[in-house]
């Protein structure tokens, strides 16, 4: 276990990393080059919920900064237990605290937490698997919300495409409440992933303003790639056209769900297919 000294000095490198993890992606990214090739995969775990799931997670901790009362409060277990392994733990003031925290409301202890690297694509459909696929969803919002949903109805990965929010930035994972730490999160060019469902043998189902069928009255079991457009412009139409499903949400009034609702609302259809009450044209 490690003291920092009470005016908040820590070890050059990991204060160059908090300054970098606790902003957005390209922030992100810019404090893991300075730190190294080996740093691209850390993330900031802020406050006792994530440091606690990253623990239940199994994944490795690089260090921990926390004031007295953060190491002995609603984390206090989580943060022995990772002293116990060997983690490094500074204690700093809460005013040095709070100047290293990325939120408003500091809750007095954080973690640089490694994430899970994403598996094979050709894997993510064994059995009847479930993959996520977003397209430019920009806000780190609604990409946590959806994964934090995605994780509750089994998902096995979230592929983000290109223009979607990174999911090491810190308000993203802050808005998935740890899923991200417990399903992987895949990035690149999602006609990639499309052809590797298919590869697999899943289909694609895809939402659409206009023109689809609702949700229940298509069958959702099996190997899937749900893909869901970003805010504004949707779907990208490469990709709406490449969906073998095509899924339109009845409105009452207003044009559209916004994405994280609309995603909840086909994510959880297919739990109730699954769970037996019912599917493709129930």
């Amino acid at each position: 276990m490690t003291d920092a000294e009470p005016d908040g000095s820590l070890p050059a490198r990991l204060r160059a990393l908090l300054t970098g993890l606790g902003g957005d992606g390209r922030r992100r990214a810019k404090a893991a080059a300075r730190g190294g090739q080996g740093d691209a995969d850390l993330v900031l775990a802020e406050g006792p919920h994530l440091v606690e799931e990253a623990v239940r997670a199994g994944l490795t901790v690089v260090a921990v900064v926390a004031t007295e009362e953060g190491r002995t409060g609603a984390a206090g277990e989580a943060v022995a237990a990772l002293a116990h392994r060997g983690v490094p733990v500074h204690t700093v003031a809460a005013r040095a605290f709070a100047g290293l925290a990325a939120t408003r409301a500091p809750q007095g202890v954080l973690a640089v937490v490694r994430l899970p690297s994403p598996p094979p694509l050709a894997g993510a459909w064994a059995g009847e698997g479930l993959v996520l696929g977003l397209d430019a969803v920009q806000d780190p919002g609604n990409v946590g919300a959806l994964a934090r949903t995605a994780r509750a109805a089994g998902a096995a990965m979230v592929a983000l495409g290109r223009g979607s929010a990174r999911p090491d930035d810190a308000k993203t994972l802050r808005a998935s409440q740890g899923a991200l730490f417990f399903v992987p999160a895949w990035r690149g060019d999602l006609a990639e992933a499309v052809a590797a469902a298919r590869a697999a043998g899943a289909r694609v189902a895809a939402t659409a303003p206009r023109g689809g069928v609702a949700p229940w009255r298509a069958d959702l079991r099996g190997p899937v790639l749900l893909l869901l457009g970003g805010e504004g412009a949707g779907l990208a139409p490469a990709l709406a056209e490449a969906a073998d499903l095509r899924l339109t949400l009845p409105m009452a009034a207003g044009e559209s769900l916004g994405v994280a609702a609309a995603g909840a609302v086909v994510l959880y259809e297919r739990v109730r297919q699954h769970a037996g009450a019912g599917g493709g044209g129930a």
